[in-house]
């Protein structure tokens, strides 16, 4: 991520940066076994490996986290939604084989320049942000 914002500082680019947790993940695993729970996992970074594509990349940070980093010609609200909105869509798709536990994913966005000039501050802002997502999503 480091090498990336440098680039992006440099080409005077920009980029959006994903915070993204896994809800009702620990329940997929107390109810299914931790091997289904790491086929699960290896299936949502599929997802997210797709729709980053070679624009971007991605990273698990941990347990059900991931981060991920794309170049963007803008950070626009409507390019943001899009690509959240698809996401969404894709891991609910890969999660209907456990309809009865409500699996889903909670995804904050930070764009450099506009949300931070640090790889550490992007991370924060977007971390935030995902927190108010998944807030949002038990309502």
């Amino acid at each position: 991520m480091g090498h990336r914002l440098a680039h992006a500082k440099a080409a005077n680019e920009h980029l959006m940066v994903l915070f993204m947790d896994l809800n009702k993940f620990k329940s997929l695993n107390d109810t299914y076994g931790h091997y289904e729970g790491d086929q699960y996992l290896a299936k949502v970074a599929n997802v997210l490996s797709d729709r980053l594509s070679d624009q971007g990349l991605i990273c698990r940070i941990g347990g059900d986290e991931f981060i991920g980093v794309r170049s963007v010609e803008c950070c626009e609200a409507c390019d943001k939604h899009i690509l959240i909105t698809n996401i969404k869509q894709d891991i609910q798709d890969i999660s209907v084989i456990y309809p009865d536990l409500k699996l889903g994913i909670s995804i904050g966005v930070a764009c450099f320049p506009l949300d931070g000039q640090s790889t550490q501050r992007l991370i924060e802002v977007a971390d935030e942000r995902m927190y108010i997502d998944k807030h949002k999503s038990r309502h």
